[in-house]
């Protein structure tokens, strides 16, 4: 026996040398340079052969060293891949002190090292999904899990499983489920989900109502829906009998009656609206008595409705866009249309039309209401036909209203509003009698104009701005030439002031102000012969110091200019140089210094004036 033995051994001794020798002659480090580099190999399944090794071991039970216990529910788990798959775990099982226990009870039976952990508080369904995740990748949420899974999640700190749940609440929000989603976003803090079901639910809140999920809303969600300009409704009645049937549905919402009432905007509704839909309901006779005061008097004074300072007067919008108010074309056909463009500059509305056509007139915006003043129905001789006429439009109602004329006819003539002394203030112009150096002042609450300090030359075809509640005017044609004077009305102290001249004598131009500056465009200047002024100028008033800055590409004289998201957009105008009306829209961006060519007007328009109005969600659809 021992000698079969050992000749055994010997053969097995013989057969291992015998490898080693092989192998080490075969296996020798190559010394000399390969011309073949090493090469890095990835298998693109590996993780996935990797996992289901560990899903495979899962379902046998084997190498299992913990379980998991959720109510009745038992899990056995590898430590290795939860500690991998969650922090939360991690942390669990590399604890300095692994015989601590767990939780905040001290006198728990389970410790960091037991061999079976429970884990209160937590569902077993969650648990469930989540551990399937952590073994396979893969998570099946709907409505009726998310919450539970997230819960999980959340406690055991995996991300990409919050991750999934969020885009999967953000693409299921719709009309029947974006209440329920509000809520999980509140329990869980998900503040970009909690976002988009508002947005969602803003945009479609006349879907909303119609829904039966309308009750469904907390006091909390109520309130910010009547907070917010973005809540898209037809009218202002929409919105008060969302809320009514809101608080008849629970009597014990009454006791939130007037915090939301006091969120209507009860004078954003006709006064026939009032008295038939609102002053019947018992409660708002009894309880917010002087809200409905508050509306009838604002329909009562129409001509200070745009200084009646109250959150209420404000429209349900933030949706800002350009308006083109006239001018005049190649063919000398005067426009009475106001053109709302959309925000590409592709496509445009029509607003109710002015009474007659205008050109070279001025208009002006004050909270949000539009004035149009002066300027020429006809294109006859500069001045011959100018008129004194003031309307006013108001975009809450989208109607129009006559208010006071001014003091004199006045077109080429500048108007700016002051809304710090609730002001508008008209300055120069020209008229069949000539150039104009008086200045006019209209009283919103009073609804008349009077005279204030002239500037000391007539002057027309000038432009102006506000900063900081004072009237800065450039420019502009006087005493037979095109003029570089700056001039700085004071309102306070009704005074002007010559503050440093432009570099660039010019008139027609547009002058808009931006922060802290005050940036002159375009224009014409030249006697006999008119030349385009293509510098831009930028004037500080705070050191009163002016700074060229890059030329504008095309000349634009009477054209219309204005400020929206930070940009100076200029629109249409004549141009000398090519002797027409154009129909081009630029912009100029003051931080960068640039200057773009963004879009066309219909047609060419000259003498025409551009806005920025705020406009009701169903004027612009």
């Amino acid at each position: 026996m021992s000698a079969k033995l050992m000749s055994k051994n010997s053969i097995d001794s013989l057969s291992v040398s015998s490898f080693q020798t092989s192998t080490d002659s075969i296996l020798q480090p190559v010394t000399r340079k390969s011309e073949f580099p090493e090469t890095i190999y990835t298998s693109n399944s590996y993780n996935n052969i990797l996992l289901s090794g560990f899903n495979a071991l899962r379902f046998e039970n084997l190498l299992c060293d913990v379980t998991l216990i959720a109510g009745n529910s038992r899990f056995p788990v590898h430590r290795a891949l939860l500690a991998a798959c969650s922090p939360y775990f991690k942390s669990m099982f590399t604890r300095d002190n692994q015989n601590a226990p767990i939780g905040r009870n001290e006198g728990s039976k389970y410790t960091w090292f037991s061999e079976s952990i429970e884990l209160r508080g937590i569902s077993s369904e969650g648990l469930k999904h989540i551990v399937e995740f952590m073994y396979t990748g893969k998570l099946p949420i709907s409505m009726q899990s998310v919450q539970n899974i997230l819960a999980v999640g959340r406690h055991m700190q995996i991300q990409p499983v919050l991750d999934f749940c969020m885009e999967f609440l953000i693409s299921a929000i719709e009309v029947n489920t974006c209440v329920d989603i509000i809520h999980i976003a509140e329990v869980f803090s998900m503040s970009q989900l909690e976002n988009s079901a508002y947005k969602f639910l803003l945009e479609r809140f006349p879907d909303f109502i119609k829904s039966n999920q309308l009750q469904k809303l907390t006091y909390e969600n109520m309130s910010y829906l009547l907070d917010s300009n973005d809540l898209k409704v037809m009218s202002e009645l929409d919105v008060f009998a969302a809320t009514l049937k809101w608080i008849m549905y629970d009597h014990s919402r009454q006791a939130f009656i007037r915090k939301l009432m006091e969120k209507i905007r009860f004078p954003l509704m006709p006064p026939r609206e009032l008295m038939v839909h609102v002053n019947v309901v018992d409660f708002m006779r009894t309880k917010c008595n002087d809200l409905l005061l508050e509306a009838s008097s604002y329909h009562m004074l129409p001509h200070s409705q745009p200084i009646v300072p109250s959150s209420r007067t404000k429209i349900r919008s933030n949706d800002t866009r350009l308006v083109v108010l006239g001018g005049a074309d190649n063919t000398d056909e005067v426009s009475n249309q106001l053109k709302v463009f959309n925000k590409e500059l592709t496509a445009y509305t029509l607003l109710p039309s002015m009474d007659s056509g205008v050109h070279s007139h001025s208009v002006a915006v004050l909270n949000n209401f539009l004035y149009i003043l002066g300027g020429q129905n006809h294109f006859e001789e500069r001045g011959k036909t100018s008129v004194a006429t003031v309307t006013r439009y108001d975009p809450r109602f989208n109607t129009w209203m006559k208010i006071a004329n001014m003091n004199e006819h006045r077109a080429g003539f500048h108007v700016s509003a002051i809304a710090a002394y609730n002001r508008l203030y008209a300055v120069g112009g020209v008229n069949s009698v000539g150039r104009l150096s008086s200045v006019e002042c209209y009283c919103v609450e009073e609804d008349r104009w009077k005279y204030v300090a002239s500037t000391q030359n007539a002057l027309c075809d000038h432009n102006g701005s506000v900063h900081r509640d004072k009237l800065y005017v450039s420019g502009g044609f006087s005493d037979g030439h095109f003029s570089d004077a700056m001039l700085c009305y004071n309102p306070k102290h009704d005074i002007w002031e010559r503050r440093s001249p432009l570099q660039c004598p010019r008139g027609w131009h547009s002058q808009i102000t931006v922060k802290d500056k005050i940036y002159i465009v375009g224009g014409n200047t030249g006697i006999n012969k008119r030349v385009d002024v293509l510098e831009t100028e930028v004037y500080s008033p705070d050191f009163d110091q002016w700074t060229t800055m890059t030329p504008i590409s095309m000349g634009q004289s009477e054209a219309g200019a204005c400020l929206l998201d930070n940009k100076i957009f200029v629109v249409g105008g004549y141009c000398w140089s090519a002797r027409r009306c154009i129909k081009v829209i630029q912009t100029y961006d003051p931080e960068k210094d640039e200057w773009e060519r963004v879009g066309n007007l219909p047609r060419g328009l000259a003498g025409l004036r551009l806005c920025t109005l705020t406009l009701p969600h169903h004027l612009v659809r």
